[in-house]
């Protein structure tokens, strides 16, 4: 049997753009098998790592001698302090960044005799991401030796003259290293990157583990992915991994190759559409054009030009906006009701009232207005201005072109009042059945905090349902 146990921390792993302070987890995999002995070490003391992780700490900036005390403290068998401060590099980097000035220091800690201090070392260097750093980091990478510790962890025993806690630790200090090399976006450290590629010691969940996501920091499973592509991929194992790698990269050299798979017909929508995804998140002057005319140009499909739609909104600027509301007046169906709907990512105050008076009102294509109650990002600050909540409450009253209710905008508008606001308004319907079945999870939600018995919590949700949920009377 095959287990894992996670660990979190600061760093951005699929998505290279944005600040530090994005969380990530790197996946210690370990079989469940008394002969596996360190790898039952690994377990037992990443767990302990993951709870401590998890906690918040402090509300100091770390100092050079809080950071030497915890390591000599390390040094003496207490490895409280440390971990403490492994925690809040790793996880809390800008409220606890330690002083630039300490790279020498953190460099010389990979060496240290102790595998805690070492581990420190890693962290300090995460925090900072200097490229200075790169030669250490590559040196410790390759004095740990991961081949030598993928063959000692096989079998079940650790390289002579090591603990089970010091390679644990070791193997810590070199997943920090590794997707530090990521971050800091060198594309030197590729070869060496991709020689650690396939170590189980290193695996990590579906997608790979600290190499393979340190190599899609730099564009490069992207890229790979981008020359590999097959007419009709998109499915299975190796279509959802192009999917996902392609829409990691963020080189703007490959954005030629990014339009030329958008362009292909030949390749599967997905595809295209994750092409369309990572051109966007670039948000480069250079593609803000391309992306205008892919959602202008009918020869594109549907999906295609609606991923170009949701990447414009994230300029949010006025010529996103202006693109978008040109949309809204040439084009029609799915793609219409996704340029109302991401109008809002541009400027919610403005755009979120607006999207919902596209929804009320009853001359606009029904099949329209339910994809835009559907997508609107409306978020908890949004429903609680008062206009907004006017608008939410004319939404359950919300009718087809034949004056009957329209039964999806009803529900979506109770879902984001129900969730928004904790009302439960009365919802008239004319499908009385689907509506108590789209309706059900939310009511479950909150029969789940009563803490009843099973038979009491299933009554309770189905009389609460019958009373919410009515049925509307043809006059």
């Amino acid at each position: 049997m095959m287990g894992s146990i996670t660990f979190p921390f600061g760093l951005s792993l699929s998505q290279a753009q944005g600040g530090t302070d994005m969380m990530g987890s790197i996946t210690f995999p370990f079989r469940l098998s008394r002969k596996r002995a360190v790898s039952g070490v690994l377990v037992a003391m990443a767990a302990v790592i993951s709870a401590k992780l998890l906690t918040s700490v402090g509300g100091e900036e770390l100092s050079r001698e809080t950071i030497h005390a915890a390591a000599e403290k390390a040094r003496k068998g207490d490895t409280q302090p440390i971990l403490q401060l492994q925690s809040q590099m790793l996880t809390q980097s800008k409220t606890f960044r330690p002083p630039s000035a300490m790279r020498r220091e953190f460099e010389a800690m990979l060496k240290d005799p102790n595998t805690d201090v070492q581990v420190l070392g890693a962290c300090g260097l995460n925090a900072l991401k200097s490229r200075e750093s790169m030669d250490a980091l590559v040196e410790y990478i390759t004095e740990v030796n991961l081949r030598q510790m993928e063959a000692s962890n096989k079998r079940a025993q650790p390289p002579v003259g090591e603990t089970g806690d010091s390679q644990r630790n070791r193997l810590k200090a070199a997943t920090i290293a590794i997707m530090t090399l990521g971050e800091i976006g060198d594309d030197s450290v590729i070869p060496l990157l991709e020689s650690l590629r396939n170590l189980d010691c290193l695996s990590g969940e579906f997608g790979g583990g600290a190499a393979q996501q340190a190599l899609s920091r730099l564009g490069v499973a992207g890229v790979k992915s981008l020359s590999n592509i097959r007419p009709g991929d998109a499915y299975g194992e190796n279509g959802m991994k192009a999917h996902a790698a392609i829409r990691s990269i963020r080189d703007a050299r490959q954005i030629p190759a990014l339009i030329a798979t958008t362009n292909d017909d030949n390749v599967h929508v997905g595809i295209r559409m994750a092409a369309v995804g990572a051109l966007a998140e670039m948000k480069s002057a250079d593609v803000f054009p391309f992306l205008g005319s892919v959602i202008q140009d009918d020869s594109y499909p549907v999906g295609v030009r609606m991923e170009a739609a949701r990447g414009v909104s994230g300029y949010k600027d006025r010529a996103a906006e202006n693109l978008l509301l040109h949309a809204i007046e040439t084009t029609t169906g799915s793609l219409r009701a996704a340029c109302v709907a991401t109008l809002a990512r541009c400027d919610a105050r403005r755009y979120i009232p607006q999207g919902l008076r596209f929804v009320i009102d009853n001359t606009n294509p029904l099949s329209e207005r339910e994809q835009v109650a559907l997508w609107l990002p409306i978020s908890h600050a949004d429903a609680l201005t008062s206009d907004v909540q006017q608008l939410l409450d004319e939404c359950l009253q919300a009718s087809t072109s034949e004056d009957k209710p329209a039964d999806e905008i009803r529900i979506s508008a109770w879902r984001i009042i129900f969730g928004m606001l904790d009302k439960e308004p009365v919802l008239e319907v004319r499908d009385v059945q689907t509506a108590r079945f789209y309706l059900r999870d939310h009511v479950k939600g909150k029969a789940r905090k009563m803490r009843l018995p099973y038979d009491q919590e299933k009554a309770w949700i189905d009389n609460k349902l019958q009373t919410l949920v009515t049925q509307w009377q043809e006059i």
